[in-house]
């Protein structure tokens, strides 16, 4: 549940009962700025969010949209909410609810029913198919909302690629109610990712090229449907783009291309216009071997992504690396196999959560491409 609406708003509140209020703030300035929010909403902040001990998040005009952090507000009663500071629809300040938790009774820490946060120095768990969501025709990428109860993936169940979202009303539910998107239209569209305020739906399609690039698509809010979709300047290229993500608060868009003499990760910045930068190679991650699917941490300290590469600890001919650094103006190290994640097929990574401690991958070690979950243990 939420804390109530601060009381200079409590004329506004009795205009519209249906209404509720959130204070907000920018990463470092607590304002009192009125957001909407839907009530018993389960919404979290950022690690770049800052937690003061009352409701904070980032003002509309940011394109963050809502999102809450205070001592004593009220926690999840989903199943594992990581704990931050303190607890709210199941995450702490910077804290992931696990598999996701609705608003719940909780009072502050990690919420009623939350789980402590995990060890992100600690290997994934067993790996598990997403049910709900994986066919016999090829499911290959995904990408999870926040709240871990919407799921955008590509399938090629309809006898070619498209993109699909599917949902649930708990996160230690099955997905269903699986939709073809009307951004499909008559293209191949795949490889979805969704931008930090959930606004934004990246994908790579086919519709103005034979070579795949990358669109966007974008929407009001987050009930409504992603239109419109755009091709993005300056990242793509004639030789085909794939799957990629953005961290740092949607200021590092990392790709994958075949622009090379062959598939590499590469990355843009944003720049003061807000539009990207040119993509450039990501030199210390790249080999001569094939590299695809990069997937960067929230905070852009770790970049996850599938290689070709030999390596101690690689099992087949794609498997799933991390590569880490210690600022985001670094360059990474020696990237290194997710040795729990790989198999004798062919893996790669296609979702982080925002704290790091859970992720989804694809793989081929059942035959047809297919979508799974890991978990890394609780503290």
């Amino acid at each position: 549940m939420r804390n109530v609406a601060p009381a200079r708003f409590a004329i506004l509140a009795l205009i519209a009962l249906a209404a509720h209020f959130c204070a907000c703030s920018s990463s470092s300035t607590t304002s009192t700025k009125p957001e909407p929010c839907n009530p018993g909403e389960a919404v979290r902040c950022t690690t770049a969010l800052k937690c003061d001990g009352v409701k904070t998040c980032r003002p509309a005009g940011d394109g963050f949209g809502d999102c809450e952090c205070a001592d004593g507000a009220a926690g999840a009663s989903g199943t594992g909410g990581a704990s931050g500071t303190s607890g709210v629809g199941g995450a702490g300040a910077g804290g992931l609810s696990g598999t996701g938790g609705a608003s719940g009774g909780g009072s502050g820490g990690g919420g009623s029913g939350g789980q402590a946060g995990c060890d992100r120095e600690r290997p994934f768990g067993l790996l598990e198919m997403l049910e709900g969501v994986n066919s016999t025709r090829n499911e290959g990428r995904a990408w999870l909302s926040s709240d871990l109860l919407t799921i955008y993936f590509d399938s090629e169940q309809s006898g070619t690629g498209r993109v699909y979202r599917a949902t649930r009303s708990s996160p230690t539910e099955p997905f269903g109610g699986v939709t073809n998107l009307p951004i499909n239209g008559a293209f191949r569209n795949s490889h979805p990712w969704l931008s930090e305020d959930g606004l934004r739906l990246f994908f790579s399609s086919t519709r103005t090229s034979t070579a795949s690039e990358i669109f966007v698509a974008s929407r009001s809010t987050l009930i409504g449907e992603f239109t419109a979709p755009e091709l993005i300047a300056n990242i793509n290229s004639a030789s085909g783009d794939g799957m990629g993500s953005l961290g740092l608060n949607d200021e590092l868009l990392y790709l994958g291309s075949d622009r090379g003499s062959s598939p590499d990760i590469y990355v843009a910045r944003r720049g003061p216009s807000g539009s990207f930068t040119a993509a450039t190679p990501v030199g210390e991650v790249n080999t001569p071997q094939e590299e695809h699917d990069p997937v960067i941490a929230s905070d852009g300290l770790t970049l996850y992504f599938s290689s070709g590469r030999p390596a101690t600890g690689a099992k087949g001919d794609l498997d799933t690396f991390a590569a880490r650094r210690s600022t985001p103006n670094d360059g990474f190290g020696t990237p290194t196999p997710v040795s729990e994640l790989n198999s004798s097929g062919r893996d790669w990574p296609t979702w982080i959560s925002a704290d790091g401690c859970t992720i989804v991958i694809g793989s081929s070690r059942g035959g047809e491409w297919a979508l799974y979950m890991a978990t890394r243990p609780s503290l």
